[in-house]
């Protein structure tokens, strides 16, 4: 796994260690953007930001290189439909710390025209599907640096997420890393599905031939985690029938399932779609995958999910807690700010008569 950046048995370096690792310098926000064609990408040295044209759609690529021999693959999710998203966004940059091998990430075309969609899942037009577009710039990164399929790992959350399985469908063999993805579009938000309706002429309720309106997990050499919340009910809408169409059965913590692995957790949060492992427990959830790798179960780790589940709920129970308290002080503050307004009103009357 990872090289371990923290815990190196000194403590006078541990603040400089931990700063390290939650990194957030972003220079290369201000670098500039190199353009180029699938069949001309030269990755550099360095981290440097791409725009990789295939078929006449641009993606916006940012590459964390490394010398070691495996590649990680973060794509971007969604926004809150009607709001305009900011493109290019690249999620999950900052786990670069944790990860023992190059990094690169992608946002979805779509967003270029769509920024207030919501959600576009990389879907593409009817004609093209854009995951198989990004299939092949992937391919193409893991052959320039002579990285085997085995050897990389797509994660994404949402509609990232749903992105990630469905190039974990097309890629054999590679490994995905699913954060409460939707598997039914159609029936994840209505404004997303009118929306697709009416602006990009696609209907998310018809038969798609690329297979992408109804999602499963279903590439028997791909191994596929798909880390859940059941305490959202959205999430357990798109989830629990995907669950039964493969007679899987919905249990807390983690759980193997021949190349699926669900971690399941139940955290509730003003909105529980949000709430997902972050940097620690996507480590976790890579400690899971190798252990998939070199001995194919994870009974070691069950354990260790269960603390994990437990471990996120406490954290979000807090940030609940501190969240209404916030909203309890601002409250008073008004109500004392209206009452000193009243007060100075009834002196001023007073002192006009």
């Amino acid at each position: 796994m990872t090289d371990n950046i923290l815990f190196n048995g000194k403590i006078d370096d541990v603040e400089s260690a931990r700063n390290q690792l939650y990194f957030k310098e972003a220079s290369w926000a201000e670098q500039p953007v190199i353009s180029c064609d699938l069949s001309d990408i030269q990755l550099g040295e360095s981290i440097s930001r791409y725009r990789i044209d295939v078929d006449d759609v641009s993606f916006e690529t940012l590459f964390f290189p490394d010398k070691r021999k495996k590649l990680y693959v973060s794509l971007s999710g969604g926004f809150y439909f009607g709001k305009a998203r900011k493109y290019p966004t690249f999620h999950r940059w900052s786990y670069k710390p944790f990860l023992d091998g190059n990094l690169v990430c992608f946002d979805d075309p779509m967003f270029e025209s769509h920024p207030s969609a919501g959600a576009l899942w990389y879907y593409g037009t009817r004609d093209t599907a854009y995951v198989d577009l990004l299939a092949r710039i992937i391919l193409k990164i893991c052959e320039q640096i002579s990285i085997p399929t085995s050897e990389f790992i797509i994660f994404g959350s949402s509609a990232g997420g749903t992105a990630a399985i469905l190039l974990g469908n097309a890629i054999s063999g590679c490994s995905v890393i699913s954060i409460n993805p939707q598997f039914n579009l159609s029936a994840w938000n209505n404004n997303v599905t009118s929306y697709f309706r009416h602006e990009l002429h696609i209907d998310l309720t018809a038969y798609d031939r690329f297979e992408r309106n109804f999602i499963l997990p279903c590439e028997k050499k791909t191994n596929y985690i798909l880390a859940l919340n059941s305490a959202s009910p959205r999430d357990c809408k798109q989830f629990i029938p995907v669950f039964e169409k493969l007679m899987l059965p919905v249990q807390y913590g983690l759980n193997q399932y021949g190349n699926i692995t669900t971690f399941i957790h139940h955290t509730k949060y003003h909105d529980p779609h949000l709430v997902m492992p972050e940097q620690l427990g996507f480590r976790f959830l890579l400690q899971v995958l190798e252990g998939i790798k070199n001995a194919s179960n994870i009974d070691p780790f069950r354990e260790y999910g269960y603390l994990y589940a437990e471990m996120i709920n406490k954290k979000y129970e807090m940030a609940s807690a501190l969240k209404d308290l916030k909203t309890e002080i601002q409250n008073k503050q008004c109500e004392a700010a209206t009452k000193v307004h009243e007060q100075m009103a009834v002196l001023a009357e007073h002192h006009l008569e």
